[in-house]
This record gives structure tokens, C-alpha cells and sequence, in this order.
């Protein structure tokens, strides 16, 4: 309180102070002596109860008091708490002097001298009956609904409650709810959840209560708040149900939270009016007091209107900063200055003004005082005269803010027409089976209770977005909305309820969402819109719509209220569908099963797969006649007995175990076995099952024709098989005579004629040299027959493909002739693979020689080489990831036909004329790219040319090997050194010898390598030259004891073939290829002895 809202008391004389209260018409203020006379009586205890002040003054206070409270000796009980405690409460019901009663409330307070000495006292009432029968009503109401709600909306729950060992409460839990426990508590799905874990904050007075209701049996009805679940309060009746050990309660209770404030602030202004009244007892600085503690506004003016006092909730109900704004002025134009339907308010009317002018007083129920710079505020107020000496002096106005206790009362109607409205269309509903007439009486039970233009319940098609209205709702025929509406012609509002969301566009106009479709919507007379969206498995079905043809807020209630009708209908013409289907089906049932029982007698018969139904022990119960078709024993052979009997004994055990599974529950999709027939043979079948019920349900087809069908063709296959390797060997055969007939004829024909007399030196070389070329072309031929049968030794190392190419690029330009443009597209970098470089060399020549003959000599040919991340499929091979280089040569030659592509790797297949090409050279790309883990594709195009591609794994930089050059490093084999020869082959064993001596060496032979470990045990010898396919001990095997008997000496082996060689990709040692020139046999003794002596 500051020092302006006093201004107006403080300057009250102790006469004025005097009047005021006099003239306090709505508060009696009675003064009584120490034995309970009254010595004082004012104008309200005249007016409130009857009596004049020369009619009561002398009398005992006992006057106003009932028969029955003066029995009971109230007044006494009053004064002596008064003395004791500092006031007596006093609240009950009173006489006038007329002999009615009256309700009212007030306090009894000691009256005490400067020193402190007990004078008297003095009593404060005030009529409170119309209160007191507001309240009175409110309960019985509230009774009223209690019972109503009881079947309908009270709540009820059935909780268990929890104890330590001590008898404490702990926790309880919800057991059942009815629907309205959620509505009034807030808490969703409870049942079988603690009220701790959903609400934690819960007070402790409940888990207590419930716990002493469970403990001792003793039901209870209380009053308790709960903050947890939104401050509210709740009426409650608890007792204990069942078993007292399961200490099960069950609750009914009612939310009466608003009668709980309306109840506190009724009590709190009587406390100020209490508190008010005891201020009455002293001073003037108390009076003053009263009047700004008090909440109801108080305001005072003369008989000219001019206010003269005011309070301090008159200051802050009306938004003056202080008294100072108010006192002398007249405020009705101000504050009162027009009637609730807006129109103006003459001051002469205004009952305020009429008491102070005429002295009649006025209580005014509902009007509307308008504050500054604030909304209107509705107030019930008393104008009452101001009477001094008998003369009228102004009069006292004191005013209560009901505008929150109106808004609650509208609120409550409008919650009660909604929810008696929601009653009603369950109540329609249930009696209609139209569903477009169930939507229309919705659309008018929500159009109605809402006040708005139109309602209307359509179904939408979420493909295209039209909402078909059939039936609508409307206040009059202006507002129609019922037909098709395309509603993205209304704008995007429709995302939101295809996503679930109910739309409540107060104004059309002004929404982000519709404000482009004004025009739309106003030519439809529509401004403010509500829909609420029905949605089925995900999927929005219909549309709930409610129109107003003015701008409108929607409010919480009324979407829910919108909501809610739209789920109702749904569900009852959903339910209503369902029933007439449920009728038409069960119509039609009987004929449907007794056709598709029909059905299936006829399957049963006809069928030519074998039907049978047996128990879970595997006894038949019923078979089709395809039984006895496929068996030759009549139905009843088999009926009542398992197939025990016609199973063959070698398939009897794998058949009961099957019939294990079936009885176990598993199903059977494929099992095969075999079933004796009448003439003593046996058909194989294949079976299919499912238990069901207890019963195995089975199915068996003959699939023997198809079994000796399949064998049959197994058979032929193998035939073909064995006839392609016959005819494959018999063409690699006469293909290899053919090309070593024609050496052989060069090498006897030179032979013969080295032997004519009288030979020139001139021609003998040239016979020698035919010899040895032809012995090269032989070499060449048996090393391409090994590559393509990837039995050829190879010589394993890491290069650099690209370096390889460049390094022979020169020859192919030789070899493919001047016609043919090379094209190299061949990057600088590490291209590194691990593989036999003269054998990639070779398969790259005879790819290029070939794409040259493709070409007739004449053309372009292309070759590159890049990494590449796997091998495609080929050839029925799956592809084969990992990291490759692939070098590839492209021509534009004539192109291989499809029907030769599988057949261009073949030994001895070419398309070329006789005399060009052996047929071996792309036999030798192919065996050399599968013996060093890669492979080789073709891609042709008939006409444009063909593309060969070499894939070889490639290897990591640090694989690399530095090569030594021979005898790098080391000492060679000194001239005169004694080598050892192994040889089982007389013949190549003299020639071995005679060649080393022809070197410088001298030798000896031993003809196995039994008897080359006996000689070298002599330590005769400084190498050993050994062949490698021998009996016995081979000469690998003899090299591997060499090297650990004997570690200091070198070997050098020699082989044409060696299986194992040809399986190893890494030898480890020297190995010489035969046949082998001096030159060659030269390099590899002195290669070796270099490499042991650096070793």
C-alpha cells in the first residue's frame, strides 16, 4: 500500500470515520458491555436485522441469537474466545426482528482501554444468505451430479497398494479405471502402472490415506489436493475391497477443483471482511486500514457525484495510478458510461448517482464498469445512501469482479450442451442405418451446438483429393457446403490433415494457409473454418466440417467437442457397414460352404496325386482314389493302418522319422521315398505335408517315369561327354602327328642329304641350319602343346607390363608389317605382375600376329594396358574380384563369328588356310593367362573386329626382385671341372657327356640318382647335371639330398615335361629346358655355379 492510495482516509476527521461506518449499511456493527448489552447499534445491524438502535440499545446480545444457540449458550462461547484467542468466529444462522432467519457471518472482538483493561466488546455480522443458499444449492448440484456421474462420468479406479515391512505406504498401483479417470486425472493409460512412476511429485498424503483405508478396512470420504495432477482437488470416497491381505481399495472421486477456488476466494474475502471488521475497534489509522484490505472496490461521493473516497482495489480494478486521479471528480462518465448492449448510460440513470441524489439504494447483479485503458470488467455492485443527522449526504458504492465467475458459469453451460450434445448423436446414431443420413444428423447435433453457418461429414478420396459432402447441416439455405470440393482449390491446408492435424483458421483471410483462396472461400460465404480429419489405418478417410460466415476463434473445447462428434460417426456408421455386411455375408454363408465343399469332393476325386488324411501316429484316416490307381489295392487297404506295409525296407526307418516331425509340428515340403504295388514293383513318390489339428494332411506324386526319365538323360549325357573326349583327344592327336610329321620330314630330308658325297660346305650349313631351325620350331610347338594344357614350367618373377610392351613394341611393328598401324596406349606407372616374362611375351606376340592375319594385313590394332578392380564372368565362369592388370588388343579386322568364339582356344582349331598358323597360338595365351591365375576374354563384333584381353593378377611393388645379372657376384665354373651327369637315357646321357667335354669339362655317368649319390660321396665332383623325370628317385628329390648331404654343390636339372615342375611356380634352382643348344647348356652350368658361390 503506497502513502497516494491513503491520501482520502487520512484526511478523514474521527466524525467522518464515524459516519462511514454508521452508514456501512451492508455490515452490522454491534457494541456490547462486559455482561452482553448492546451499547451500540448502526445502520447496518438496523437494516440487516430489523431492530432501530432505540430498540436494541440495553438489550442482550441474545436478541439476534436462535432459541437454539441461546440454549446452547453461543454468545457466551463467543465472548470468551474473544477474550482468549482475540475474536470469536461466528458463522451460522440469526433472527430478525420480523422472526425470520437470516445466514451470516462475522466475528465477536474484545474491546480494551488504552491500559489494556477489557471495556466490552463488539460484534461484526453480515448478511450472507443469498451466499449461504448459492452454496447450499451448489451442493445439493453437485449431489445431484454425483449420483448422475456414478453411471456415467464420475471417476473410479481399483488400486493395489504397496507396504514396506513396516506397515509404511510405498506406492500404489492402478488395476482399473473407468473412462472418465483419465478425463478428470490427466493420467493416460494407468492401468497396471505405479503412481509413482507417473507421477512422482505426488503428495505424501494420498499413498498414506490409501494405506490406512487398506490396512484397517475403514472406508473413507475426504477432501485432498493434488498438486502433481495440476493443483486439483478431488472429493473422494475409499474403501477396502477383496482379500484385506491383497489390500485392494477402490475410489470414486470427482474433480471439484473450480468449487474448491470459488469456495477459497468466498473464504478469503470473508477473512478480509473478518479482519475488516476487527480493524472497526480502533483508530482511525485502522480504519483506513479496513478499506484498503478489503477486495471488494469501495468508493464514496456527495450528493453532487463528486467522489469523495476511494480504496485501494477500487484504484487497481479501475487502472488509476492513484487517489489523487479520483477524488473530486465525477467518474460515471468515465467509468460507467454506457449499458451492456453499448448503448450510451445517462448519469441521472445511474443508481450510484440516484442514491446520493434520492437516497434510494440499488444492488445491481450484473452491469459493466469500463477501467482505463482495459477491458470492460462485469461487476455486481450496491449503491447505498450516505445518511448523517437524518440528511442525506451521497452514498457508498461497493463492487465484486465477476467477470471470471461469469466466464466459468458460460463455460460450464457450454461444457454441459457439448457434453449432453455428444449424448445425443450416440443416441441417433445407434437408430439409423443410412449412412449419408447418419452423417447429416451429425453435421446438425455439432452445427447446432456450436452456433456456427454450416457442418457437414464427407468422405475424401486420398488420391485425388476431393471431399464429397452428400448431406449437410446449415443455419439457413445460404450456407451450403454439401457436394464435391476439390480441396487443393482451398489451399494447403489439406497437408495438414492428410498428416492427422485438425485445422481451426479463425479467418480465412488473414492464414497463411488459405489467404490465397479468399476469393474462394468467399464466394462460398465462409470465413472461419474447422475441420477435423478421420483417419483409418493410417489413411485419411473423411473430413469433419464446421464453417462460421464471420471470423471466429476456436477454442480448445470446441475442437476437441469437433473432434470427438467426427470420431463418434466414424465409428458408428463404420459399425453400422460392418453389421450390413456382417448380414449379407451370413446370408450367403451356408451356399459358399456347401460349394466349396463340393469343390473340394471333386478335387478329391479327380485328382491323380495321391490325397490322404492321417492321425499324428500316422494311421490313415481317409485316402483319394488315386491311391488305388497308382497302387493297384483297393481304398479300404489302406484306411486304418499306417504304410508301414507298402514302404520299401530301405526307406522305412527316414519314413517314420518324417512322420516324427510331422506329429511334432513341422512341415514336410519335400520327401521322397518308395511304395510297394500290388504286382509287386514300386513307385517312387514325393510327399508334401502339414499337421493341422491333430491331423497330418498329405499329398504324394509319382515322379517314377520322371526319375527313370532323368537317369535315362544322365546316361546320354555321359555318353556325350565320354564321345567329345574321344573325338577332342583324336583331333589334338592328329593335329600334333601332322605338325611333327612335317619337322620330322625337314630333319630326315636334311639328314639324307648330309650324307651325299661331294656335299659343298655352302649347302652342308645350310642343311645343319635346317636342322636346328626345325628342332626350334619342334621346341616351340611342345612348349605352346604345355602352355594351352598349363603343364608348362614357369618361370615366376615380378616386371612391369608396361616396360614389357614398350620393350617389344619394335618387333610387332616387324611382325604385323607396315599396313598395320599401331596404336600404344600404354601410361607410365607400376603395371606390376608376378608371371613368366617370356611366355607374357609370346602370348603377346601370337595375340598381335593374330589380329593381324584378322586383318589381312592391312588395318589398325590398339593395345592397352590399365588396372582394372576384378574379372567379368566368361565363359560360365562367375566374375573374380581383386586387382588386375589387363592388357588388351583391339583390331578392326573381319571379326569372329559367335558359333567360333568357344573354340578359338582350342590346340589346332583355326579358320586359317593350310599352311598359316599351327592352330597353336592362341592356345598358348590361354594356357599361359590359367596358369598364372588370370584369364582371357574375347569380345567381337562380326565385320568391326575383335577385342583380345589378357587379365593377370598384379602384384605389390614390394614383390619386386632385383635381378642379378649371371655369375654377378660370384665365381663361374672353372674350365676342367668335374660335373656329375645323371641320366637314365643312354642316348642323352652320351650326348650330355660328349657336349660337356666338347665346354672343357670332364664328366662321368651314372645312370639314376641312387648311384649319383654313391659317386658324389667320392668328392670328386664340382657340379651335378641331372635330369629330372627318372625312376626311382627323381631328380628333384636328388637335388633336395644334394643340398643337404652335400650343400657346397651346385645342380642344374634338365627336363622336356615334369608334372610337378609344371605345378610349382617357383623352382627354386637352375632348370634347363630340353631340348637345349651347347650355347644354352653353357649359360645355365655357369649361371648356376655363379649363384651357389654368391649364396
Amino acid at each position: 500500500m503506497n502513502a497516494s492510495s491513503l491520501t482520502s482516509s487520512e484526511n478523514l476527521s474521527g466524525r467522518q470515520a464515524q459516519l462511514i461506518i454508521e452508514n456501512a449499511i451492508d455490515y452490522a456493527i454491534v457494541g456490547l458491555d462486559l455482561d452482553g448489552a448492546i451499547t451500540s447499534w448502526n445502520v447496518g445491524a438496523e437494516r440487516i436485522m430489523g431492530w432501530s438502535a432505540s430498540d436494541a440499545i440495553g438489550r442482550s446480545v441474545d436478541l439476534f441469537f436462535t432459541l437454539e444457540d441461546i440454549e446452547n449458550r453461543i454468545s457466551e462461547a463467543e465472548m470468551s474466545a474473544a477474550v482468549r484467542h482475540g475474536r470469536g468466529v461466528d458463522e451460522r444462522w440469526h433472527l430478525r426482528q420480523d422472526g425470520s432467519r437470516f445466514w451470516a457471518n462475522g466475528e465477536m472482538m474484545p474491546l480494551r482501554s488504552g491500559s489494556g483493561d477489557l471495556e466490552g466488546y463488539v460484534k461484526i455480522l453480515r448478511d450472507r444468505t443469498e451466499q449461504h443458499y448459492t452454496a447450499v444449492a451448489l451442493s445439493e448440484s453437485e449431489d445431484r451430479y454425483r449420483a448422475l456421474s456414478d453411471s456415467i462420468d464420475e471417476g473410479f479406479c481399483l488400486i493395489e497398494v504397496r507396504c514396506d515391512d513396516a506397515a509404511k505406504p510405498i506406492d500404489y498401483r492402478f488395476l482399473e479405471v473407468n473412462p472418465a479417470f483419465e478425463r478428470q486425472t490427466g493420467l493416460i493409460d494407468a492401468p497396471g502402472n505405479w503412481m509413482r512412476d507417473l507421477a512422482p511429485n505426488h503428495e505424501q498424503h494420498w499413498f498414506d490415506m490409501y494405506a490406512r483405508i487398506a490396512l484397517t478396512g475403514q472406508s473413507k470420504r475426504f477432501t485432498l489436493p493434488a498438486e502433481a495432477l495440476n493443483g486439483r482437488w478431488y472429493e473422494v470416497f475409499a474403501y477396502r475391497v477383496g482379500d484385506p491381505a491383497d489390500r485392494l481399495v477402490a475410489i470414486l472421486f470427482s474433480d471439484i477443483t473450480e468449487r474448491r477456488v470459488t469456495e477459497s476466494r468466498l473464504k478469503a474475502s470473508e477473512e478480509h471482511q473478518r479482519g475488516l471488521n476487527a480493524s472497526l475497534r480502533s483508530s482511525e489509522a485502522n480504519l483506513r486500514l479496513l478499506l484498503n484490505s478489503i477486495s471488494e472496490g469501495f468508493y464514496a461521493v456527495d450528493n453532487d457525484g463528486l467522489t469523495t473516497t476511494c480504496n485501494a482495489a477500487f484504484l487497481q480494478m479501475m487502472g488509476f495510478d492513484n487517489a489523487q486521479d479520483v477524488i473530486g471528480r465525477r467518474l460515471h462518465d468515465v467509468i460507467h458510461h454506457s449499458h451492456v448492449d453499448g448503448s450510451p448510460y445517462p448519469e441521472g440513470e445511474c443508481p450510484i448517482y440516484v442514491a446520493a441524489r434520492d437516497g434510494r439504494p440499488a444492488h445491481v447483479l450484473e452491469e459493466l464498469f469500463f477501467p482505463i485503458n482495459r477491458e470492460p470488467l462485469w461487476v455486481e455492485y450496491r449503491a447505498t445512501p450516505i445518511i448523517q443527522d437524518g440528511k442525506l449526504r451521497g452514498a457508498i458504492c461497493t463492487f465484486e469482479n465477476i467477470t471470471e465467475r461469469r466466464q466459468r458459469a458460460f463455460q460450464q453451460a457450454a461444457v454441459e450442451a457439448r457434453r449432453a450434445a455428444l449424448l445425443l448423436l450416440g443416441d441417433t446414431l445407434r437408430n439409423m442405418d443410412d449412412p449419408a443420413a447418419m452423417a447429416a444428423a451429425a453435421a446438425e447435433v455439432v452445427g447446432q451446438t456450436l452456433g456456427v453457418s454450416a457442418a457437414g461429414f464427407g468422405r475424401i478420396d486420398a488420391s485425388d483429393q476431393t471431399l464429397v459432402i452428400e448431406r449437410d447441416w446449415k443455419i439457413t439455405p445460404k450456407y451450403v457446403i454439401a457436394g464435391e470440393h476439390p480441396m487443393r482449390n482451398y489451399g494447403s491446408y489439406i497437408d495438414d490433415l492428410l498428416e492427422n492435424r485438425t485445422v481451426a483458421i479463425s479467418d480465412v483471410r488473414t492464414d497463411a494457409r488459405t489467404s490465397p483462396f479468399a476469393m474462394a472461400f468467399e464466394n462460398a460465404g465462409v470465413s472461419a473454418l474447422l475441420n477435423a480429419p478421420v483417419v483409418e489405418r493410417n489413411r485419411l478417410t473423411a473430413i469433419f466440417c464446421v464453417v462460421s460466415h464471420f471470423a471466429r476463434d476456436w477454442t480448445t473445447d470446441e475442437i476437441d467437442f469437433v473432434q470427438q462428434a467426427a470420431e463418434r460417426t466414424r465409428v458408428a456408421i463404420e459399425r453400422r457397414r460392418v453389421e450390413l455386411e456382417l448380414q449379407t455375408l451370413a446370408g450367403s454363408l451356408q451356399e459358399q460352404v456347401e460349394e466349396r465343399t463340393q469343390e473340394r469332393d471333386r478335387v478329391w476325386q479327380v485328382s491323380r496325386d495321391l490325397l490322404g488324411v492321417a492321425d499324428a501316429q500316422g494311421i490313415w484316416i481317409s485316402v483319394n482314389p488315386a491311391w488305388s490307381y497308382t497302387l493297384g489295392w483297393p481304398p479300404e487297404a489302406f484306411v486304418g493302418k499306417t504304410s508301414e506295409w507298402l514302404e520299401h525296407p530301405d526307406d522305412r526307418a527316414r519314413t517314420r522319422e518324417e512322420v516324427g516331425r510331422l506329429a511334432e509340428g513341422h512341415t514336410t515340403l519335400f520327401f521322397e521315398n518308395r511304395f510297394r504295388t500290388k504286382d509287386g514293383g514300386f513307385r517312387n513318390l514325393a510327399w508334401s505335408a502339414v499337421p493341422t489339428g491333430g491331423l497330418l494332411y498329405c499329398v504324394a506324386r509319382d515322379i517314377t517315369e520322371q526319375k527313370e526319365r532323368d537317369a535315362a538323360l544322365v546316361a546320354a549325357e555321359e555318353q556325350l561327354r565320354q564321345s567329345q573326349k574321344v573325338e577332342a583327344v583324336g583331333q589334338l592327336t592328329g593335329g600334333v602327328a601332322h605338325d611333327f610329321n612335317n619337322l620330322l620330314t625337314v630333319i630326315r630330308g636334311s639328314v639324307d642329304l648330309l650324307r651325299r658325297p661331294n656335299l659343298s660346305d655352302e649347302r652342308r650349313e645350310r642343311y645343319i641350319a635346317a636342322i636346328s631351325d626345325t628342332a626350334d620350331r619342334a621346341t616351340k610347338l611342345t612348349s605352346q602343346l604345355l602352355a594351352f594344357a598349363r603343364r608348362q614350367a614357369l618361370k615366376a618373377e615380378v616386371f612391369d607390363v608396361s616396360a614389357s610392351v614398350a620393350g617389344i613394341s619394335d618387333m610387332l611393328v616387324t611382325l604385323t608389317g607396315s599396313r598395320v598401324v599401331i596404336e600404344m596406349d600404354v601410361p607410365p606407372g607400376q603395371f606390376l605382375i608376378k608371371a613368366d616374362r617370356s611366355q607374357f611375351d609370346t602370348a603377346l606376340v601370337n595375340m598381335a600376329v593374330n589380329a593381324r592375319d584378322a586383318m589381312k594385313g592391312e588395318g589398325t590394332l590398339a593395345i592397352g594396358v590399365h588396372e582394372v578392380n576384378g574379372i567379368p564372368a566368361a565363359r560360365s565362369h562367375p566374375a573374380v574380384p581383386g586387382r588386375f592388370v589387363a592388357l588388351s588388343l583391339r583390331d578392326t579386322g573381319s571379326g569372329i563369328a559367335p558359333e567360333q568364339l568357344d573354340r578359338i582356344f582350342e590346340p589346332f582349331y583355326t579358320t586359317k588356310g593350310v599352311g598359316h598358323g599351327t592352330g597353336l597360338g592362341l592356345s598358348q595365351v590361354f594356357g599361359f593367362a590359367k596358369q598364372s591365375s588370370g584369364e582371357v576374354i574375347v569380345s567381337s563384333v562380326v565385320g568391326e573386329g575383335a577385342t583380345f584381353t589378357l587379365y593377370l593378377p598384379k602384384a605389390a611393388s614390394e614383390e619386386r626382385e632385383l635381378i642379378r645379372p649371371a655369375g654377378e657376384g660370384g665365381t663361374p665354373l672353372a674350365a676342367g671341372a668335374c660335373i656329375l651327369v645323371v641320366e637314365d637315357n643312354s642316348e642323352v646321357g652320351s650326348f650330355a657327356t660328349q657336349a660337356l667335354s666338347e665346354l672343357g669339362y670332364t664328366t662321368k655317368l651314372a645312370i639314376d640318382a641312387a648311384s649319383a649319390l654313391v659317386e658324389l660321396s667320392k668328392g670328386e665332383f664340382d657340379l651335378v647335371f641331372s635330369d629330372v623325370v627318372m625312376p626311382g628317385m627323381s631328380g628333384i628329390e636328388l637335388r633336395d639330398e644334394i643340398l643337404r648331404r652335400f650343400p657346397d654343390i651346385p645342380v642344374v636339372l634338365t627336363s622336356g615335361y615334369s608334372s610337378v615342375l609344371a605345378e610349382q611356380d617357383e623352382t627354386g634352382f637352375e632348370l634347363l629346358q630340353k631340348p637345349y643348344s651347347l650355347d644354352e647348356l653353357a649359360k645355365a652350368l655357369a649361371k648356376a655355379a655363379a649363384t651357389h658361390s654368391h649364396n
